[in-house]
């Protein structure tokens, strides 16, 4: 008979759920060459030859933010967008209350941050990307996992 389990601690759940996220999309490796092949140079998007431009970053106008957007006392939504303050006035012209963006950060994968932020917070889910938790609780989150 194998001793009983102990609970894993926040940080090694937090790595094994990016784990999960790495291996759900092909592995490490996979990972690296299609962020590779998304950079290549402005010359071949302007009909020059392509180059592989690994480590650059992104121009700003492709850069994309994890945001944290609600309302006090309102669930609570976790997204990316290139443009926070486009996207807040996109969500305010359908939203009966006034909605705040309380937190945004630049990330490398902003999708992979996003994700792994929604799994972490699947227990709060309402519908789609709002979560019935306070903005504090979905900024720490979201700082847990870029840290």
């Amino acid at each position: 008979m194998s001793a009983p389990k102990k609970p894993l601690s926040e940080r090694q759940e937090f790595h094994q759920l990016a784990d999960e996220i790495i291996n759900a999309r092909g592995g490490l490796r996979a990972m690296r060459k299609k962020r590779q092949k998304r950079k290549v140079s402005k010359a071949h998007r302007h009909g020059g030859n392509p180059i592989i431009v690994a480590g650059t970053i992104p121009p700003p106008e492709e850069r994309q933010r994890v945001y944290v957007v609600g309302a006090v006392g309102h669930p609570t939504k976790i997204g990316i967008a290139k443009d926070v303050d486009t996207r807040l006035a996109a969500l305010n012209t359908s939203s009966a209350v006034r909605l705040r963006a309380y937190f945004h950060v630049e990330v490398a994968d902003a999708r992979a941050t996003e994700a792994a932020a929604h799994r972490a917070l699947a227990d709060y889910r309402l519908n789609g990307e709002w979560f019935d938790v306070t903005p504090e609780f979905a900024i720490e989150t979201v700082k847990r996992l870029i840290a």
